[in-house]
């Protein structure tokens, strides 16, 4: 950290490019939202959103030894994996990402008279990119996830054997390189260099972007975001909606099945007790005799329809997929908000006068994203029993 007293400026010259620093005072005029409300905003999420990451690494790390330790033995517990390692990917860079714009605010509040070697802003746009480029593997395996279940669970007959741990690895195989490759091209035209700070009147090591990256970067965002974003929102929404039918179905049954069985029960012990009765009078043997009868009925093991036959096991990872998925949908409708306003109003993007607002929503965004990698521990610790003892934590 160094101390100087900069000139005024807002924009970072690059070899064939200037890059617009929003991390410095806008010179377009704000609407909604003013300078000053926005660096303390971003203070405030760095702070929140830093904690939530590192809490939320610690977690997944965790839960990657614990799925390892239970053995990847079906497709399911693969994916789970998988999620997790993706979900802790995504943490790490947004921690990175959350730290260094908490930098850039500290050095925007002293106008740059407090500044670093390294560029804070730039660091903060960079992994901003590298959380884009992971968060696309956590879409794509919960969108599996919850359609593999979702199946599964409609119509078991026709996919039971359909999601082997074979096809689940070379699907999920596929979408890791899918995700690498499609974004990998608007990271190629960023990287930091060391060059001529006017902001610090000096030479630290900023942030670089080709022109060239703007037209690569707007076709990606098109139609890798928004709508991979859009078409993944409505699969999981609708397989969420058709699981918790099939729960509740399986749910009614079960307990109209058991209703009948203890109706039945009963018949069958005042049949007993109202014959014994016309041959005695005395209450205590009537008594005894009753709960003799209630010991000796024997009924037939509880049974239901192929379509509703679900195990407790079948439940257990039924509801993780769908907590799992109901929280991704929460979490991913900021972003769907974000993209449509991006796409209807055109000042709310960088150097317009909606930037601040634009740079706030994307801020509530990552840390919405982050809760949604963040929770999955929790999840698989409440529903999966040997989650928990493999864990360590709530050992039953």
């Amino acid at each position: 950290m160094n101390q100087t007293t900069p000139t005024s400026h807002t924009a970072v010259p690059g070899d064939d490019s200037s890059t617009l620093v929003p991390g410095a005072s806008s010179v377009v005029v704000q609407k909604l939202m003013s300078d000053e409300t926005y660096v303390w905003t971003s203070l405030v999420f760095s702070v929140v959103c830093t904690v939530l990451s590192l809490l939320g690494i610690v977690g997944n790390a965790r839960a990657i030894r614990a799925f390892l330790s239970m053995g990847l033995r079906d497709g399911v517990t693969i994916s789970f994996l998988f999620l997790t390692c993706s979900d802790l990917a995504y943490l790490t860079a947004l921690a990175v990402h959350a730290v260094s714009l908490g930098f850039a605010m500290a050095e925007r509040w002293t106008n740059y008279r407090t500044w670093f070697s390294v560029e804070p802003f730039g660091v903060y746009v960079f992994f901003s990119n590298v959380g884009i480029l992971i968060y696309l593997l956590t879409v794509l395996t919960t969108t599996y996830l919850a359609l593999a279940k979702c199946m599964c669970v409609a119509m078991p007959l026709h996919f039971k054997n359909t999601f082997t741990r074979k096809r689940t690895l070379v699907i999920l195989t596929v979408f890791l390189v899918l995700t690498v490759g499609s974004y990998l091209p608007v990271l190629v035209y960023m990287r930091m260099v060391d060059k001529f700070d006017p902001r610090t009147n000096s030479t630290r090591s900023v942030l670089w972007i080709s022109s060239k990256r703007d037209d690569v970067r707007d076709y990606v965002w098109l139609v890798r975001d928004v709508t991979v974003t859009f078409v993944t929102q409505i699969i999981v929404t609708f397989c969420v909606i058709i699981m918790v039918r099939c729960l509740r179905v399986a749910s009614n049954f079960r307990q109209k099945f058991i209703g009948h069985r203890v109706c039945l029960a009963r018949k069958v012990i005042a049949t007993d007790v109202s014959s014994y009765n016309k041959n005695s009078t005395n209450s205590d043997v009537n008594t005894t005799y009753i709960q003799t009868v209630s010991q000796r009925i024997r009924l037939p093991p509880l049974a239901s329809p192929p379509s509703v036959k679900l195990s407790s096991a079948d439940v257990s990872v039924i509801q993780q997929v769908v907590l799992i998925s109901f929280v991704y949908i929460g979490c991913n409708t900021p972003k769907l908000l974000v993209d449509l306003t991006a796409m209807l109003v055109p000042d709310f993007t960088l150097g317009r006068p909606y930037q601040n607002v634009y740079l706030t929503a994307i801020s509530m965004m990552e840390l919405c994203q982050g809760f949604n990698s963040s929770i999955s521990f929790v999840i698989y610790h409440r529903y999966n029993t040997s989650f928990r003892q493999h864990c360590g934590w709530g050992r039953k």
